[in-house]
């Protein structure tokens, strides 16, 4: 441990400028790789245990789930550019890589027409060359398959599953597709488009390749029907377009999350770096100690993207577990460091501080990190990924406070010096602001909580809908949606 501690202070004291330019090269090719690297999973099966069998079925569900792999596309307008609007949009869109089918005629729907004409008429409706097709889906292999899949599905809340499967549970709906001409419905079929009843919307729905959890295959659709969208309203552009299904939200949840993280993650490195500049009443530690640990974060973000693909959303939460353990490393070497320099001169002070403080902070982040670490073995992703990162998070903060935090202040010691201690500042203050803190955490708590009792008590009404948690944009649609169509479920 003393060759470790010897090892520390040459590289600092006589490697300064070499070792900040390691930093900072490592840095750049962090960045750089979390470029090209850095993957957020937002949907709920990314957090299910790999190798559960209740999981797997529930991600078979999912992956069943027919609004997965839809986009859909609600047009305000009148009804003759609707239908101009529908068609220059549809045409480049139908050479996509990324789009299977795109539904923007109403035949698809004709559920009624399909269980009382076509099955009491089965071939009439086909050409020759098409009767071997169908019957393969009639032999006993493939309706059991059928069968398994119908039950998949049934599992899901969705109502819409079991009134499809009543009416068609062989599937053969697909392949009488082409051949169903126009029949009442609840939309306005008579121009084959699907028209609100007051001919003022038009709906569309596209369907995708792949499931909407391939965040990069999703954003390069939703961007490319946007694109589509503005190319087909420079004739159109009174037209107003809203989009929603799952590509949609997945992409819109995508970007929802990441705004919210960077928010969350400055905001609570501010708070830190700003507690530790109140406490010691020293500024200049808002860069002195906000570098190694901005640089902490980016390492720990960096190793893992690379090595895990994709982070969960649970598993993000590491930086803002990273912001409030990892600064704790900087503020007891900050303290012992001004201590010691009240009676030694600046390069002395920091190899005493090293000296004095490497094995109190080294067998705290030691057993810092363990303690996160044991969540690595768990089968929830969300934990796995939480601990590992947090674990190895604390250790890399760990190297930068020993390492980085010395180099700098140093530099900075050597430029302007260091004022004498002020009355408050060290241990004791910090004690006695954690103490504030603390007690006016716990006052503010309970009278939070006395005021949400008070308030349920006269009667205001809390939310417990879920689809409040979608985004913004999403829910602006299902109401255009609802107000167009009225009691029509077509989502």
């Amino acid at each position: 441990m003393k060759s470790l501690i010897r090892l520390l202070i040459f590289l600092v004291l006589k490697k300064t400028y070499p070792l900040l330019i390691f930093f900072a090269v490592g840095s750049l090719l962090c960045f750089i790789s979390l470029f090209f690297t850095f993957r957020i999973q937002t949907n709920v099966a990314a957090l299910l245990p790999e190798h559960n069998e209740a999981a797997q079925e529930f991600s078979q569900i999912m992956s069943l789930l027919g609004h997965q792999d839809t986009l859909f596309l609600l047009a305000e307008g009148e009804r003759e550019g609707l239908i101009d609007f529908a068609e220059k949009l549809v045409t480049p869109l139908k050479a996509s890589p990324y789009l299977d089918r795109i539904d923007y005629k109403a035949q698809q729907y004709f559920f009624p027409f399909f269980n009382k004409i076509v099955l009491s008429h089965f071939f009439v409706q086909f050409a020759p060359e098409e009767i071997p097709a169908l019957i393969k889906k009639l032999q006993p292999k493939a309706i059991q398959q059928k069968i398994a899949q119908n039950m998949k599905k049934l599992y899901s809340a969705d109502p819409a599953f079991a009134t499809r499967i009543n009416i068609d549970p062989l599937g053969l709906i697909e392949d009488f597709y082409r051949h169903l001409p126009a029949q009442q419905s609840s939309f306005d079929l008579e121009s084959g488009y699907i028209f609100s009843p007051n001919q003022k919307a038009l709906l569309i729905k596209m369907k995708g390749k792949f499931p909407a959890t391939q965040i990069d295959q999703s954003i390069a659709l939703v961007a490319e029907v946007e694109k589509a969208i503005d190319i087909a309203k420079r004739e159109h552009p009174e037209i107003q377009v809203e989009i929603s299904g799952g590509y949609s939200t997945a992409v819109a949840s995508y970007y929802e999350f990441r705004r919210d993280l960077t928010v969350t993650l400055f905001t609570s490195i501010i708070c830190v770096i700003f507690l530790i500049c109140f406490v010691f009443r020293e500024w200049r530690l808002i860069y002195l100690a906000g570098i190694p640990l901005h640089l902490a974060i980016l390492w720990t973000f960096a190793l893992g993207s690379f090595f895990l693909g994709s982070l969960t959303s649970i598993a993000l939460s590491f930086a803002a577990i990273l912001a409030g353990l990892g600064v704790d490393f900087a503020i007891h070497f900050y303290n012992r460091f001004r201590i010691e320099l009240m009676q030694h001169d600046l390069e002395t002070a920091i190899e005493r501080t090293l000296t004095l403080t490497f094995n109190s902070l080294f067998t705290a982040g030691i057993t810092t990190s363990c303690g996160f670490l044991v969540f690595y073995r768990t089968d929830f992703r969300g934990f796995s990924e939480l601990g590992l990162l947090s674990g190895t998070g604390i250790l890399i903060c760990l190297f930068f406070m020993l390492l980085c935090f010395p180099c700098l202040l140093l530099i900075s010691g050597r430029k302007k010096g260091f004022p004498p201690l002020r009355s408050g500042t060290g241990v004791l203050a910090l004690f006695r602001f954690a103490e504030w803190i603390f007690w006016g955490t716990l006052i503010l708590t309970f009278g939070a909580f006395y005021l949400l009792w008070g308030y349920q008590e006269v009667g205001v009404p809390f939310q417990s809908d879920i689809q409040i948690l979608r985004p913004s944009s999403q829910t602006r649609f299902q109401e255009k949606l609802k107000s167009y169509f009225h009691e029509t479920n077509v989502i």
